[in-house]
C-alpha cells in the first residue's frame, strides 16, 4: 500500500473542492471546467481510480448542494 500516493489523491481532492467552493454559484462556462477537472482527477490515480472517482462523486455533490443554496 502506497500512503503517499493516497495522500496526494485526498490533497487533490480537496484542493478541487477548495477551488470551486470558493466560486460559488458557479455559472455555466465554470460547471464545465469542473467537470473536466474531475475527470482529470480521476485520470490522474489509475491505481487508485475506485477512491478517486468516490470522492469526486462527493465533491460534486456537496458543490451542486451549495451552489443550489446560493442561488436560491
Amino acid at each position: 500500500m502506497n500512503t503517499e500516493a493516497y495522500f496526494q489523491l485526498l490533497t487533490d481532492a480537496w484542493r478541487h473542492f477548495r477551488k470551486y467552493a470558493e466560486q460559488i454559484p458557479l455559472p455555466d462556462p465554470v460547471w464545465t471546467k469542473e467537470v473536466n477537472d474531475k475527470v482529470a482527477l480521476v485520470d490522474r490515480y489509475p491505481g487508485y481510480q475506485r477512491l478517486a472517482r468516490k470522492l469526486a462523486t462527493a465533491i460534486e455533490e456537496e458543490l451542486e448542494q451549495l451552489d443550489r443554496a446560493a442561488k436560491a
